[in-house]
């Protein structure tokens, strides 16, 4: 099977109007269009065939700068956190109730600093 030399994204973008045109074909956002097209943003799938189908191509056509992506990108999950026992840790209650009270007072002091004065 013979390979076909690819086209360039960006080539093909400015061949059909521009990122604004495709953005109308397609609804993609100008933003994510320019992303992908510099290679800042591997789309995924689903948004490259939008792509490719707005250009009038096939995806395979394309020269994508980073490629596509087949499915979601795997994420580090943020390891999740239970703050429930720390609302029953009385030390943590007080130091919270502490840092409550200091902000209300500072507060309040800036709040009065920047009342005006009636003078007679």
């Amino acid at each position: 099977m013979e390979e076909h030399e690819k086209m360039d994204l960006g080539e093909l973008i400015d061949g059909r109007g521009g990122a604004a045109a495709l953005h109308r074909r397609t609804g993609l956002s100008d933003l994510t269009i320019r992303k992908i097209r510099r290679g800042e943003r591997v789309p995924f799938v689903g948004t490259a065939t939008r792509m490719a189908e707005g250009l009038g191509v096939d995806i395979s056509e394309i020269d994508w700068p980073r490629g596509y992506s087949t499915g979601p990108a795997e994420r580090h999950k943020q390891p999740s956190a239970s703050f429930h026992d720390l609302y029953e840790d009385e030390e943590f209650k007080a130091a919270v109730a502490r840092e409550v009270e200091r902000q209300i007072a500072r507060f309040a002091g800036s709040a009065a600093q920047s009342e005006p004065t009636n003078h007679k």
